[in-house]
């Protein structure tokens, strides 16, 4: 079966770029043998002034309208693309995100695979904020009609889903959970984690927390925690992988920041996997995070991760199965005896490891991630 691709904002060759969703997906997809026609962007001569423009609204006005979703452009490309797939030969169209489904009209069907629908972003998300109340009306009509457009649509999260059904009136046999995969160029074989986790002494416990977006994603609140744990006796790590927290340096002595870390360098996937390897645990306790692929990664490690309970973690945490999974309103305290729990615990610490090991190799993954959506493409692309 062959696959069109829209490539949209997401580069299927740039590892880096968007989180690298397209990048792992689309290598995934030829991995288990899918045929996939690239179908490319199209932007209209006049963007460059109209990014201009959308800047001047957010200096003078304070408003964020990001182009990608603005009417007449989402139209225009849809129309280039629809003449470009007239010329081709394929038997299904898909894609990331909604924005380039809503206006294309084709004879073909057409999936698209996101990890949350645009109304349940707003004001959560910095490129969320402070839109127009005449952008958010075009932009909720854009994604209803985008879910209208398409066979079937692929989400990250049962979060995700469960948001597309209340707010857009998405029919649930519409919708298929596809949870995404760790972004890793190399995994290392399974005898070689499962070793790993078996020989790790507990004598020092090492946490490491990934993500650019430190505030978000709880930087301050990791470091309380670990402190706490030192507070009881407990020799414990913190580091700090892809940002800059800042912090009390002489108060906070036990965290090490690594920074940006390329994952596609061999240096920076050799220095990754080292601080990886001596890890016990991954802590990232988000205010708001629609999925968390580190997650996943952290998981490939045999890694136990400890994250909060707010929109589609849930998915991917499953609370004593590969990781704990927190009540953002718990108390500090609260958290650190669970952890504490599991330190004082080898045996019961080790099982957790696996597990999370298993929970990637069974779901956490891009191959799994591809199989379902190309199962499910196979399965109800010749429905009436």
């Amino acid at each position: 079966m062959k696959i069109a691709y829209l490539s949209n904002n997401y580069d299927t060759s740039n590892i880096n770029f968007k989180h690298g969703w397209a990048y792992y997906l689309t290598r995934s997809f030829k991995d288990i043998g899918v045929e996939l026609v690239i179908v490319p962007a199209y932007e209209p001569f006049y963007l460059k002034l109209l990014k201009i423009k959308q800047r001047l609204l957010k200096i003078i006005f304070g408003k964020n309208n990001p182009w990608s979703r603005i009417t007449y452009l989402q139209k225009y490309e849809a129309k280039k693309r629809a003449k470009f797939l007239k010329s081709i030969d394929y038997d299904a169209c898909f894609t990331f995100g909604s924005i380039s489904t809503a206006y294309l009209k084709i004879d073909k069907p057409l999936y698209f695979y996101t990890d949350a629908v645009f109304a349940s972003l707003l004001d959560k998300y910095e490129n969320f904020s402070n839109m127009s109340t005449s952008y958010i009306r075009q932009a909720n009509l854009s994604e209803k009609m985008a879910f209208d457009n398409a066979r079937r649509v692929f989400l990250s999260s049962n979060w995700a889903a469960k948001e597309a059904a209340v707010i857009y009136g998405v029919d649930p046999k519409k919708m298929v959970i596809a949870e995404f995969g760790a972004n890793l160029e190399k995994i290392l074989p399974h005898d070689e984690i499962i070793s790993n986790i078996e020989q790790k002494s507990l004598d020092i416990i090492n946490f490491v927390f990934i993500g650019w977006d430190w505030k978000r994603k709880g930087a301050l609140q990791a470091i309380e925690i670990v402190n706490e744990l030192r507070s009881r006796g407990i020799n414990v790590k913190l580091t700090f992988v892809g940002c800059e927290p800042e912090y009390s340096k002489e108060k906070y002595d036990f965290v090490e920041v690594t920074g940006y870390l390329k994952k596609d360098s061999e240096e920076g996937a050799l220095r990754f996997n080292s601080i990886l390897l001596k890890s016990h645990f991954f802590i990232m306790l988000s205010k708001y995070e629609t999925f968390g692929q580190v997650y996943c990664e952290a998981n490939a490690f045999g890694i136990p991760c400890i994250g909060a309970d707010v929109l589609g973690v849930s998915t991917v945490i499953k609370d004593g199965v590969n990781g704990l999974l927190i009540n953002p309103d718990d108390e500090i305290e609260k958290i650190v005896e669970r952890i504490f729990e599991l330190i004082i615990d080898k045996e019961k610490y080790i099982t957790l490891c696996k597990s999370s090991l298993n929970k990637y190799e069974t779901r956490l993954n891009w191959n799994t991630c591809a199989q379902t959506i190309y199962r499910t493409i196979i399965e109800t692309k010749d429905e009436a």
